[in-house]
């Protein structure tokens, strides 16, 4: 690990895809809006959208899959957060599923819990 890039040792340079992609699942975890507002007002939030697998972006941006991205992007299913929805966010105390993928914090809306 290297004081330049902190999640180095997250994602090695050789490992295969699936190595990687059992890596970034391990680093997916839901947590508060509140604790990612730094990141946002640093600008390095992204929102992908429900219905599209969180890792699978993730995955797409530590390969570099630029075509997966901009198609991603082209259909509006990934991109930097909104003000709006940021502030929607705060107002509802929400939580997200988060996974740093260095510079980049990807963030998915929870799905609500069904009630019964």
């Amino acid at each position: 690990m290297t004081d330049k890039d902190p999640f180095a040792h997250l994602t090695p340079p050789n490992a295969d895809d699936e190595d990687i992609h059992v890596t970034l699942m391990k680093q997916t975890a839901v947590i508060s809006w509140r604790e990612l507002q730094r990141f946002f007002a640093a600008g390095k939030v992204i929102e992908v959208a429900r219905g599209v697998d969180l890792v699978n972006v993730g995955l797409a941006l530590v390969e570099d899959n630029a075509a997966a991205i901009k198609e991603w992007m082209d259909k509006e299913q990934v991109q930097i957060i909104p003000d709006t929805t940021a502030a929607q966010f705060v107002e509802t105390d929400a939580s997200v599923w988060a996974l740093a993928v260095a510079p980049w914090v990807l963030v998915q809306q929870v799905e609500p819990t069904p009630k019964h």
